[in-house]
């Protein structure tokens, strides 16, 4: 009765791993998730412009995603960087979006004003409702998330960036399209 048990058991194993295996090979191993190295999780969230879009919805780009709020100097500091890295890249397969952190301004409603003041060129989704800080556990700002292609989160930076910092990044991504 009791080897019985245990082949029942070993047998339900072995089918579980199998099944979980089979399910690995399908998707390609691809992990869903936040960190380095797994497929950045997705996310709708509402533009500047107040259409609603999954916010990696690009595909074949490696994508820069920057996050940053209007009081966050070393965040005002890195937006021209970001825009002439968006525009020297861009017909190489280069995206960079900013997301702006809505639920931590002070003032919501100026974040249009500082938009328009900088002549933010990049798209600008807003997060409202902090959905994606909780979502990514987004500590601090600035933070930027450098995906590839497949979305696949390359690195994660909590801090400032600069032009030659990404481009070191960005470089080989690019170059392997």
């Amino acid at each position: 009765m009791k080897r019985n048990f245990s082949i029942i058991i070993i047998s339900i194993a072995v089918c579980l791993a199998a099944t979980l295996f089979i399910m690995n090979v399908l998707n390609g191993s691809k992990q869903i998730g936040i960190h380095e190295g797994m497929t950045a999780e997705s996310i709708v969230l509402e533009q500047f412009d107040g259409e609603s879009i999954e916010v990696f919805e690009q595909t074949n780009q490696v994508t820069i995603l920057n996050i940053w709020a209007t009081w966050c100097e070393p965040c005002v500091r890195e937006l021209p960087d970001l825009m002439d890295l968006e525009e020297d890249y861009r017909d190489e397969g280069l995206s960079v979006l900013t997301l702006n952190a809505q639920k931590f301004e002070r003032v919501p409603e100026n974040t249009y004003d500082f938009i328009r003041e900088h002549e933010l060129t990049l798209p600008v989704f807003l997060d409202a409702e902090g959905e994606f800080f909780q979502l990514y556990q987004v500590q601090g700002m600035p933070t930027t998330l450098v995906l590839d292609q497949d979305h696949v989160i390359i690195k994660r930076i909590e801090g400032e960036v600069h032009y030659g910092m990404l481009e070191e990044i960005i470089l080989p991504l690019l170059n392997e399209s």
